[in-house]
């Protein structure tokens, strides 16, 4: 197979998200375990071009097959060299244009690659220029692909023949000519290799140096540094993963400080936008009550007199018709709402059943806003132990939850109007299989606390921030009714 060049080009979608690759992108899969066997190829190897440009937006050229367990595997090369495998499941288990990770095993050679899911059954992994691998792809009769710890099996049988074809496809597309599409047998790789004549045996030492020295995959030495090197890049690849969760969590945070400050100036804006425009109808309607009374006042001068009182002039028909309104009732009083009852409407809540309570003195909902998880909980509070600690061990209690690495950020308390205080703060579960974080928004007045939290996995952090920034800025604005 021809190398067209030693290093390894990332293209496509290998670009766009080579720096993606932690557990906070990854989807769950969950496959049938796979057989103890290599599933076969049904038929011959098709290899010829596609009519259709690739996400390089170059022309490119696909050698396919179809397998006895359901699966079928292609392997496309673009004119400039690039790769990618597209595998077929034998059935509809994946997220539309989601992100997986999928590791190549073929002989010594492992790649850990994170694919996309084009459909629901489609997984495709760019694989860029990867001479080496696509070498020991020809020499070995096995293909291994790991999803999420289950591991498929294929056999390779004609693979050698058809890449040499996919390979001559590519170049032939590449300076514009046209390449005929060829079936490569998938028995090829079972054709019996002639015999050779005999010649005297020799000795196992020399045999032994021999296989060594015309050793097509690695030497042994080499092998071990391969495992070697395999075991630090995984420990790298974990620790890269580690520091861009923090890296993460503290953009968001940072984020979140800036939407803060600026959802808090708009509030206010509002509130002021608000009284400007109760003040403005309020003075319409005075003028326009002003006007009705000296129309009336007006009126009675042009009428003739029916008795021999004295008409009253202006100033005194116009007090007299403001003394002659009636204002209407006021409205009824609303009856005040408690804690709970204003941070659900502050917070959005729906109609929701309320939960049954866990322990006395406790209510709880909980509901869902697109993919962010909402709970809302009342609970008893003693205003001398104060809100600092009252939300401290809230947290611990989550602590004890979590089944992986807990981190947690805590802000200090800030005190609002009517008594009331608050504090906010965000917390994060991650293990291998999963991630989970939170913000948390503490509100506490009188003998009562209610907690709200927003909880989404880390990819909507932000998103989560901004429901949980908005809702406790309306406590920082002294919107109560209770």
């Amino acid at each position: 197979m021809k190398k067209t060049g030693a290093g390894i080009r990332q293209n496509g979608f290998a670009r766009a998200f080579g720096v993606a690759r932690t557990v906070f992108f990854t989807a769950a899969l969950t496959l049938a375990p796979a057989a103890a066997f290599a599933a076969a190829p049904t038929g011959d190897w098709i290899v010829g071009p596609i009519y259709a440009a690739s996400s390089s937006g170059k022309s490119f050229c696909s050698m396919k097959n179809n397998y006895d367990n359901g699966y079928s595997i292609v392997f496309a090369r673009d004119v400039t060299g690039g790769n990618s495998i597209a595998l077929t499941l034998d059935r509809q288990v994946l997220s539309a244009g989601s992100q997986y990770y999928a590791t190549f095993i073929v002989g010594p050679i492992s790649r850990m690659m994170v694919s996309i899911a084009a459909t629901k059954q489609v997984l495709i992994t760019q694989m860029g220029e990867d001479p080496d691998f696509y070498e020991m792809l020809a020499l070995k009769d096995r293909l291994q692909v790991e999803f999420n710890g289950q591991r498929l099996s294929f056999d390779l049988k004609g693979t050698a023949k058809a890449l040499e074809q996919l390979g001559a496809c590519a170049e032939t597309v590449g300076l514009g000519e046209k390449f005929t599409a060829v079936n490569v047998a998938a028995a090829a790789g079972d054709a019996p290799l002639p015999r050779a004549p005999k010649t005297k045996s020799k000795p196992m030492t020399e045999l032994t140096a021999e296989a060594l020295a015309q050793n097509k995959d690695l030497k042994l030495s080499e092998q071990a540094l391969g495992s070697s090197l395999l075991t630090e890049m995984e420990e790298l690849r974990r620790e890269k993963e580690r520091l861009q969760r923090e890296n993460q969590a503290i953009a968001a945070r940072l984020h979140a400080s800036d939407l803060e400050t600026a959802q808090i100036e708009a509030a206010r804006l509002a509130e002021f936008e608000r009284k400007e425009r109760a003040l403005m109808i309020e003075n319409a309607r005075l003028k326009e009550r002003l006007a009705k009374a000296r129309a009336g006042g007006e009126a009675a001068l042009l009428e003739p007199a029916v008795t021999a009182a004295p008409v009253a002039p202006p100033a005194v028909a116009e007090e007299t018709a403001m003394a002659a309104y009636v204002p209407p009732p006021p409205p009824p009083p609303q009856a005040r709402e408690g804690l709970a009852d204003w941070a659900r409407r502050a917070a959005g809540a729906p109609a929701a059943v309320e939960m049954p309570p866990v322990e006395s003195g406790i209510r709880a909902w909980r509901w869902q806003a697109g993919d962010i998880y909402v709970a809302l909980q009342e609970l008893p509070y003693d205003p001398a132990a104060g809100l600092q600690a009252a939300a401290s061990g809230y947290i611990d209690t989550v602590r004890l939850r979590c089944a992986g690495d807990f981190a947690h950020k805590l802000a200090a308390v800030r005190p609002v109007a009517n008594g009331v205080q608050t504090v906010t703060g965000e917390l994060a579960c991650i293990n291998d299989t999963q991630d989970a974080a939170a913000g948390l928004a503490f509100i506490a007045h009188a003998d009562r606390m209610v907690v709200v939290t927003y909880e989404s996995v880390t990819d909507d952090m932000t998103d989560m921030l901004e429901m949980r920034d908005i809702f406790i800025s309306k406590a920082y604005n002294g919107q109560f009714t209770f």
